[in-house]
């Protein structure tokens, strides 16, 4: 493929290098499913599967909300011959997924839970259509600076925060698909993948357009003209926005009565009536909270153990675990 838009020759020859090292890494990771969001990422995936073999997509999205997923997803597949089955899911399969993912991951963190619990529910889906191996956009946002509050960050400080992330990086679709057992795959996180991302300047990853800040900009530059304009100037929305989950906070909040709130407080720091339902789903599918291990420290909020050098308790979602010049910024490893 060569550049489809004028740009630098820089530019040009980092947006070829990287299509040809994406392309690459979704051939090795030929899979019979794509989770399809109809995002950037998962949307450049599909663009290069289709070229090299038939895959499939699926979508998943609350049935009780406005999931923007279904929307996009649909653009997509349509413009690539992709066949997609989409799977609206109930609030009792909701429910029930919570309880997986919380003894899977280990967690009662709010937006690991709600990111996962669609993530779930798409691989059960796939497993379920009869698909052993499913492919997901895991680690673009990560690699390329997909989160808004990456924005303002100078450029040597986003540089080397991208370098540390990607040392701490995890990703639920891996323990949930081996717990649903599908094969789950992951182009963006093969190492020729991360270190191509690592050698492009930061400056390239961060860029405006019509007055709008955008995260992964080389990647939208190398793909734009390949896929849908809308599809690759999408502004990022996180899996639980996406597929509607975000709406299913409200009824986790009502599973939980004050005094159970009240008590579950003596035991743990809780954000909120949501962050207590989790607890209580925890307690019942794991039983205890680890103790902090020799070399490791107690999180503030849950006293859980987390690493020396740990910013981020993944039990409970606490940041920072220590005080930092970013404090409050994002969930971070």
């Amino acid at each position: 493929m060569t550049p489809p838009l004028s740009m630098s020759p820089d530019l040009a020859k980092l947006a070829l290098g990287l299509r040809e090292v994406l392309k690459r890494s979704v051939e090795r990771s030929k899979s019979e499913v794509l989770l399809l969001s109809g995002g950037l990422d998962t949307s450049v995936l599909a663009l290069l599967a289709a070229q090299t073999y038939n895959v499939k997509a699926v979508t998943v999205a609350y049935a009780e909300a406005q999931a923007p997923d279904l929307y996009y997803s649909e653009l997509v597949a349509k413009s690539l011959g992709m066949e997609r089955y989409v799977k609206l899911f109930t609030t009792e399969e909701a429910v029930e997924a919570v309880g997986k993912v919380v003894k899977v991951l280990k967690t009662f963190d709010p937006m690991e839970v709600r990111n996962s619990v669609p993530i779930l529910i798409a691989l059960s889906y796939a497993k379920q259509l009869g698909f052993r191996s499913v492919m997901t956009g895991d680690g673009s946002d990560e690699l390329f600076a997909g989160y808004s509050y990456m924005y303002a960050m100078p450029p040597d400080e986003l540089e080397q925060y991208i370098k540390n992330l990607v040392k701490h990086w995890s990703f639920s679709a891996k323990p949930l698909g081996i717990y649903v057992n599908v094969e789950v795959k992951q182009p963006y996180l093969n190492p020729e993948v991360v270190e191509y991302a690592l050698s492009i300047p930061a400056r390239l990853k961060v860029g405006v357009r019509n007055g709008e800040t955008y995260g992964k900009w080389i990647l939208r530059k190398a793909f734009e003209g390949l896929l849908l304009s809308e599809v690759v100037w999408r502004r990022k929305d996180p899996i639980e926005v996406g597929s509607g989950s975000t709406a299913l906070s409200k009824v986790f909040q009502s599973m939980v009565t004050r005094r159970e709130y009240e008590e579950l407080m003596k035991r743990v720091k809780l954000k909120d009536y949501e962050q207590a339902y989790y607890f209580k789903v925890f307690m019942d599918a794991v039983g205890e909270i680890p103790m902090p291990k020799p070399g490791e420290k107690a999180c503030p909020t849950c006293k859980a153990g987390v690493p020396a050098n740990a910013k981020y308790c993944r039990l409970c979602g606490a940041y920072p675990v220590w005080r930092g010049r970013r404090k409050g910024l994002y969930h971070a490893p």
